[in-house]
């Protein structure tokens, strides 16, 4: 299978094998569209085949982005090239020192959440007694 996609490592190639895959993978319909937009701008500005990138010319170009667009959607593009090298383009080390997300974890809707324990009990297990062997 390698074999097959990079003999024929055509930007458009490579899109429809990323968005066929996807959609196997019950991807759904704008994320499909946005992984895909975000390899065509890679490859666009890039300017060569997809298999022939360099590491260095990955990090360049997420840097570049970083700072022009909102986390969200960077996030979108970063997740767009690892689809596309790990599962289309069967190149996984390529992509494996890109970052990692450090989104903030949501709890609740809330950005910063102090959990506590009596929090908890009340909010799961109902308002009462809270009797010491439940801690255990």
């Amino acid at each position: 299978m390698k074999a097959t996609v990079v003999e024929k490592n055509g930007l458009d190639h490579v899109l429809t094998r990323m968005s066929q895959r996807m959609g196997l993978a019950n991807y759904t319909e704008n994320t499909i569209v946005s992984y895909c937009r975000s390899v065509r701008a890679l490859g666009i500005k890039i300017g060569k085949s997809l298999v022939n990138v360099e590491q260095d010319e990955l990090h360049d170009y997420l840097l570049l982005l970083k700072d022009r667009m909102s986390q969200s959607s960077w996030h979108t593009i970063l997740y767009g090239i690892k689809y596309c090298y790990v599962e289309v383009l069967e190149m996984p080390d390529l992509v494996n020192s890109l970052p990692k997300s450090q989104r903030e974890k949501l709890l609740f809707g809330c950005h910063r959440f102090i959990l506590n324990l009596p929090f908890l009990f009340n909010t799961f297990l109902g308002y009462g007694n809270l009797s010491p062997h439940c801690l255990a």
